[in-house]
């Protein structure tokens, strides 16, 4: 079969999966049609992560779970999240198809899945169209929207609109979520909270990155989900500490970036380690940088950390989930673009649960001063643990309200 590799990753983007032929998977779907199959489409890990309590939920009720993803790192994490579940055929895991009429409409015959479930926001126009045509009930889950993504959405206020009234039911994260979800177009969205404050955190992850960090000296600081527009802005100012007793732990957002940044570091002559060649912290201590380059660990990395500084954030990129660093008890740092978490960034603000830089040269220095600063760590931790349990909640009122098309 013809395709055509990705520039970026090297990996295949046109195949059968993505045009909507399965053969593949002929025995999974025999068997899945035995019962009813429950849709969840989660176009990142943070987003299947996130569903997992609603999967579990999903899998109690007895249904069987197609899960749809965008990324070859969402089916690596989904096997090793529901490694029983595909083993055992309950759980299948399979790209999105590309949103065009055929693709989508082979896709919806060969699984009729009688509920699809979206988590946050993907408004795929034939997707939408084609899955409500075939009576399929769409519940948009966690959805958020911020101001720059609503201007951007309404340069094609013909078809969003259109698009979004195709969803059954809408919950949203916030109240400004769901307003302007409404103005866009959604019918009669509800505030049902953030999800991603019930996940599950993985503790044997935790516990391993504490581990390594035993025979390491230095403090470690973490700069996490690094994307391609800071990279350089961050080695040029890690440059600069290599005579601080401190490691940055550098963990890309993207794996195609693993290489790429290995790359950047022997250039610039700074000392560092792939966290894929050791196997402990023993030799780590003459180094200035340890280059994260795996998937799905995230936990771990947050394990081995003293500070964390959140990335995405120090270019207009909207900023990452910062969620997970206050489950491990780390303190955070973000940049000025945040966006994509607008109204969670300045309640975590106002609660002393983050600091916000204004480059990455505050940030570094701001890292620098809490690892000096025990009382202002200590601090930011209990803050961030009342913050979350303020926050939980969220998962059993989405369940609720899905119960009626279960």
């Amino acid at each position: 079969m013809f395709y055509i590799r990705d520039k970026k990753t090297r990996k295949t983007i046109f195949y059968a999966e993505r045009f909507g032929f399965y053969n593949e998977n002929k025995i999974n779907i025999h068997q899945c049609k035995k019962g009813k199959i429950a849709w969840i489409h989660a176009a990142s890990i943070g987003e299947l992560k996130a569903s997992y309590p609603l999967i579990r939920h999903l899998l109690d009720r007895g249904l069987l779970i197609l899960i749809t993803g965008n990324t070859y790192s969402f089916k690596e994490e989904g096997q090793r999240l529901f490694c029983n579940e595909t083993m055992s055929k309950r759980i299948m895991l399979v790209f999105l198809p590309y949103d065009f009429p055929g693709s989508v409409q082979r896709f919806l015959r060969y699984y009729e899945p009688s509920l699809c479930i979206i988590i946050e926001r993907e408004i795929w126009p034939n997707l939408l169209y084609y899955t409500h045509k075939y009576k399929v009930p769409i519940v948009l889950v966690n959805a958020r929207l911020s101001k720059r993504s609503f201007t951007t959405m309404m340069r094609f206020r013909l078809i969003v609109p259109l698009s979004l009234e195709n969803i059954t039911l809408v919950m949203a994260q916030t109240i400004s979520d769901a307003y302007l979800l409404k103005k866009a177009g959604a019918l009669s969205p509800i505030v049902t909270g953030n999800i991603k404050f019930d996940i599950s955190v993985p503790k044997y992850q935790i516990q391993k990155g504490a581990e390594f960090k035993k025979n390491i000296k230095k403090s470690i600081v973490l700069i996490a989900s690094i994307r391609e527009n800071e990279e350089s802005i961050f080695i040029e100012h890690i440059k600069q500490c290599r005579k601080d007793e401190i490691i940055f732990l550098i963990v890309p957002r993207h794996e195609e970036r693993f290489d790429i940044i290995a790359d950047y570091l022997k250039k610039e002559n700074i000392t560092f380690e792939r966290k894929s060649s050791i196997s402990d912290g023993r030799s780590l201590n003459n180094i200035s940088v340890i280059l994260g380059d795996s998937m799905g660990e995230m936990f771990f990395y947050y394990g081995m950390t003293d500070v964390s500084i959140v990335a995405g954030s120090f270019a207009p990129l909207g900023g990452h989930n910062f969620i997970e660093a206050c489950f491990a008890n780390i303190p955070v740092i973000v940049g000025p673009h945040t966006f994509n978490f607008q109204d969670l960034s300045v309640d975590a603000e106002e609660f002393g649960v983050i600091l916000r830089a204004i480059n990455v040269k505050e940030a570094i220095n701001m890292a620098k001063y809490l690892l000096e600063d025990s009382n202002k760590v200590s601090l930011m931790r209990e803050s961030a643990k009342s913050w979350i349990n303020s926050h939980r909640g969220s998962i059993d009122r989405v369940i609720r309200e899905i119960e009626v098309f279960l």
